[in-house]
């Protein structure tokens, strides 16, 4: 993707008509290799890791010296393995000669591999620390108070013991997470209200 994206930025085929067969598919195999990871990651299909990194180092070590033959032989410059765009940022690397120029070449690689994996790196940094907090606000009282469960710790006669057991955790033992919801209480009922019953009966009685 990188690579691409460079391509369309410094392309080398510009010496050609616009319209031609050359210019077309320069341009369209370019931008498709960029846009199509793009719209992955962009769609969350797939997410960048850095630990997927020597997946692409391998492949430029299997690619590369066949490629770099290829343009010598048939005076193309695939990758710019051979010569820099004019106006790239290879441009400078190109007074190093050869091999010195692969090597700025390797080095500019992997300054732009950490650029562009850096984000993903702070993002699942951030993520782990949240998940950790999380972690950290467990309901330890209901932890505890669920594995004494299933070690048969139960019945009217343990509930002391529970109790010391459970008396210096944090969290609700009988609530996972959030605040336990209140019952609700009946409103108070006078004694006037109480005692009409009793009165209507009396009444009954009399007449």
């Amino acid at each position: 993707m990188p690579g691409a994206f460079c391509a369309l930025l410094f392309s080398d085929w510009t010496m050609y008509p616009v319209f031609s067969y050359f210019s077309l598919h320069s341009f369209f195999i370019h931008f498709f290799m960029f846009s199509f990871p793009v719209l992955l990651i962009a769609s969350g299909e797939i997410r960048p890791r850095f630990t997927d990194l020597w997946r692409a180092v391998i492949f430029l070590i299997v690619v590369i010296p066949p490629i770099y033959f290829t343009n010598r032989t048939l005076g193309t410059n695939f990758f710019f393995l051979n010569l820099a765009a004019p106006g790239s940022p290879l441009e400078p690397l190109q007074v190093l000669g050869m091999p010195g120029y692969l090597f700025g070449f390797m080095g500019l690689v992997v300054v732009f591999w950490v650029v562009l994996y850096l984000p993903w790196m702070i993002k699942t940094l951030l993520e782990k620390r949240i998940a950790a907090k999380e972690r950290e606000e467990e309901n330890e009282k209901l932890a505890i108070r669920l594995f004494l469960v299933r070690l048969g710790f139960v019945g009217p006669e343990l509930k002391v013991a529970r109790a010391i057991l459970l008396r210096n955790l944090t969290g609700n033992s009988a609530w996972k997470s959030g605040t336990p919801p209140t019952r609700a209480t009946a409103a108070p009922v006078s004694v006037a209200t109480q005692m009409i019953p009793y009165i209507g009966g009396i009444q009954d009685e009399k007449q």
